[in-house]
């Protein structure tokens, strides 16, 4: 390779050692592109060499207009850090967004990607679709899915008005857009919920958790304290199994539950299971 290309560039590297995990759009949200696109709005016009990150590449098609971009594999990535260490960027590493502070920063991130999507081309209320494409899941991981998925999709449209969407055959920029309007987002527990980050301030969020799914420490709650630090109001309802149906009448109630209650309700008097 050759490294005289890259010597004014900043080389930015993922702060967690797995960086296959990258290639997760949830991961690769909470552990390197939000940080990144903060950092090429506050410096333009620079030259950035980023990590191949698989099926979430496009999102680097964003930063365009503020940034050159050169995508490379994690391993030539890491070379061009030990040719020029004084021009690498770290991310920080971290699994999710845990602490409130981080609020006002993920809501700058939506602004600033949300600048050139029309808002009223989006959906006020959003049913996630899982897709059972593997390349979509880290290695070893359980697929997820609801076993009455496309029964739950029509209940909810004809009921609520839902639009059903999946994420992982959406561009970037529709996916912003959709969600820039979106107030009430139903989704099984997985990286499509990380859209959330787009909604409007007062939004609500329904997570569909699987109870054999398996998590431990700060990731049970990734989606909840992301809710937390943009003040979304969060609800989860337990499904049986990963693969389970999911009662229509249940999630029905949930909605007009959630739709006949005030909006001005506070966040944390909201029961966050059901």
């Amino acid at each position: 390779m050759n490294t005289g290309n890259f010597s004014d560039a900043t080389i930015m590297v993922a702060g967690t050692p797995r960086t296959d995990i990258l290639s997760h759009f949830s991961h690769f949200m909470s552990e390197y592109f939000v940080d990144i696109a903060l950092w090429c709005h506050d410096n333009p016009g620079r030259h950035i060499v980023v990590q191949d990150c698989g099926q979430c590449n496009p999102w680097f098609e964003l930063l365009e207009s503020v940034a050159t971009v050169t995508i490379l594999a994690p391993s030539k990535v890491s070379d061009l850090a030990k040719s020029f260490p004084d021009n690498v960027w770290a991310g920080r590493g971290k699994d999710e967004f845990a602490s409130k502070k981080v609020g006002p920063k993920l809501r700058r991130f939506a602004e600033l990607l949300s600048t050139e999507v029309d808002p009223h081309k989006g959906h006020p209320r959003v049913f996630a679709l899982r897709t059972s494409d593997p390349q979509f899941y880290p290695p070893n991981s359980w697929i997820r899915r609801i076993d009455n998925e496309k029964g739950l999709a029509r209940v909810l449209k004809t009921l609520f008005s839902f639009e059903s969407v999946e994420f992982f055959d959406t561009s970037p920029r529709d996916a912003i857009e959709i969600m820039s309007s979106c107030t009430l987002f139903v989704a099984q527990r997985g990286a499509a919920l990380m859209n959330l980050m787009f909604m409007p301030e007062g939004s609500t969020v329904v997570e569909i958790y699987p109870r054999d799914f398996q998590a431990s420490g700060p990731r049970i709650d990734r989606y909840r304290r992301t809710c937390a630090a943009l003040g979304f109001r969060f609800v989860r309802i337990y499904q049986r199994s990963r693969t389970s149906a999911v009662s229509p009448i249940r999630l029905a109630l949930v909605v007009m539950w959630i739709r006949l209650s005030s909006p001005f309700a506070k966040p944390a008097s909201w029961p966050t299971k059901i």
